[in-house]
């Protein structure tokens, strides 16, 4: 379905049970599309995490970790 359409310029657009939106998530960046390129809403967060759920965790992990060091960091300052 994605032959003869540029990866950079294409957005997929999944909404649906969770087992499914994880599946097709998957399968479209297998087959090339970005990460950023695959937009999703799931009905239920059962079916299990994706690569994108398991990067955006550790994004969000990431921040909360910065964020922490910075209150501590400014904490000993003052």
């Amino acid at each position: 379905m994605l032959q003869g359409l540029d990866p950079l310029r294409t957005v997929a657009l999944i909404c649906g049970p969770g087992p499914m939106v994880t599946a097709v998530s998957d399968a479209l960046l297998d087959l090339g599309l970005p990460m950023n390129k695959v937009i999703y809403e799931r009905f239920d967060y059962a079916g299990g995490a994706g690569r994108q759920d398991r990067r955006r965790a550790l994004s969000f992990l990431a921040v909360g970790a910065g964020l922490a060091s910075m209150v501590g960091g400014f904490a000993l300052v003052t």
